[in-house]
């Protein structure tokens, strides 16, 4: 058997924020080595909840456990300078890194995982790291920035092998093939809970209840990245809970795309069960729901199992922009959502919603007209600002700069240097969503 270490790189951006970020994949990808007897080690550089360098915000109760990263001012690339921002490190002290390696033994492989195309800097910037705290030893990258984008992250990231895979059964394949047949393919592991057990402290887990998405929204990578949809197992998800119950979890993210779709044959079962247990657990929807979904008994159940953070995916309130964008939501869903979501006992004004701004060919007008729609059925709008996706139908329509460059697909960047809309009028838009969201809150 071998000795991996898994890596949950740094982050180098503008700007980021916890909002219950895990790698669920390279957990999951732990566990399932783990369970082929193989040892395994862990490294973090984002976790805010380990005791010997948690950020001054860690706990965070008052937020269910989000938070502020550490964070360490550096020099930003070349091609950001136009970017009037200060360009940090999010993450553990390095520090804090080196003294973490030379506590662990000389692992025989390194697997590190990628989020973001834009954050392959951060991506980089570990894996120098590694190489120099474990000269030698073989360094396997995987995650969604090499499937979105494989030729630059083979020719920028530094690593010796990438892993384009993004199940956890073709994964272990792959890793199969170069760990010379070591690593064996599990045939199940998508089941298999995500190895939290690797933390000292985690009061806070993102959960996976089915995989992909079945709506093909033309901004989104979902349908590139997983394009089957499945549920994972009623009886592994509850088992999973009831072992974030033993183990002091008190917040759980729901991390999936598709959580109330078929909600008759999925949700509906499992958090019926769910709520059956009585659980303390509060659960969270940083991913959006869709609002088409949420019949009168979806959001009784929803209300009664404890869900907390409740974001709609909306994007836009224009008819002609959502049938371009997938039509997986119509104005009307939406309203329907928050009258049934308000009738099960969730005050509007903590509801919120997505909505998306700079859209190739949208117009300032509909992005106003959607927040005001939104903010007359009394939500909270939060705005997200667009930027191309590589693999995305719509990657096609950005400037060959940005398609080259991943740096330039960072939303904030994108929204600054290559956005539809001039500067006043995103100005004019946040101060809509603004003022609206001061309104609703006060109510």
């Amino acid at each position: 058997m071998a000795r991996f270490l898994c890596v949950n790189p740094y982050i180098e951006d503008f700007a980021a924020y916890d909002l219950w970020l895990r790698p669920l994949g390279l957990l999951m990808l732990a566990e399932a080595l783990q369970r082929s007897g193989h040892d395994i080690q862990f490294i973090d550089c984002l976790d805010r909840f380990h005791p010997h360098y948690s950020a001054a915000d860690t706990h965070g109760y008052r937020s269910y456990h989000r938070g502020k990263y550490l964070k360490t001012p550096i020099e930003k690339p070349s091609v950001l300078s136009p970017m009037q921002r200060y360009f940090y490190r999010f993450g553990i002290s390095e520090e804090h890194f080196h003294t973490h390696c030379h506590e662990m033994p000389m692992p025989d492989y390194i697997l590190i995982t990628s989020m973001m195309t834009y954050w392959y800097t951060g991506v980089r910037y570990t894996i120098n790291l590694l190489r120099e705290q474990f000269p030698g030893v073989p360094i396997f990258l995987g995650g969604r920035y090499v499937f979105l984008n494989p030729q630059h992250a083979e020719r920028y990231a530094g690593a010796d092998a990438i892993i384009q895979s993004i199940t956890i059964n073709r994964t272990l394949h792959e890793l199969s093939r170069l760990t010379d047949g070591i690593v064996h393919d599990r045939g199940n592991a998508i089941d298999y809970p995500p190895a939290y057990t690797v933390y000292p402290v985690m009061p806070a887990v993102a959960l996976l209840t089915s995989l992909g998405c079945p709506f093909t929204c033309n901004y989104c990578a979902t349908p590139v990245c997983m394009p089957e949809f499945s549920f994972r197992n009623h009886d592994a998800v509850i088992a999973e809970i009831h072992t974030y119950m033993k183990n002091n979890v008190t917040d759980i993210a729901l991390y999936d795309d598709a959580l109330l779709y078929q909600a008759e044959k999925h949700f509906i079962p499992l958090f019926s069960e769910i709520a059956a247990i009585r659980t303390t657990l509060s659960f969270h929807t940083p991913n959006g729901l869709h609002c088409r979904y949420i019949t009168a008994e979806v959001a009784k159940l929803m209300y009664k199992s404890g869900f907390k953070t409740i974001r709609l995916s909306l994007e836009t309130a224009d008819y002609s922009l959502q049938r371009a964008t997938g039509g997986k939501v119509t104005n009307t869903n939406f309203i329907t959502a928050i009258e049934n979501l308000n009738a099960a006992g969730f005050q509007r004004n903590t509801i919120e919603t997505y909505l998306m701004t700079g859209l190739p060919e949208q117009t300032v007008q509909q992005v106003l007209s959607s927040i005001r729609f939104a903010h007359q059925q009394g939500v909270i709008v939060r705005l997200a600002e667009y930027s191309p996706i590589p693999r995305t139908p719509l990657f096609v329509h950005a400037p060959k700069a940005v398609r080259d460059e991943p740096l330039l697909q960072n939303n904030l960047v994108y929204s600054t240097l290559f956005s539809p809309f001039t500067a006043e009028q995103q100005k004019i838009i946040k101060h809509e969503a603004r003022h609206g969201n001061a309104i609703n809150r006060s109510r």
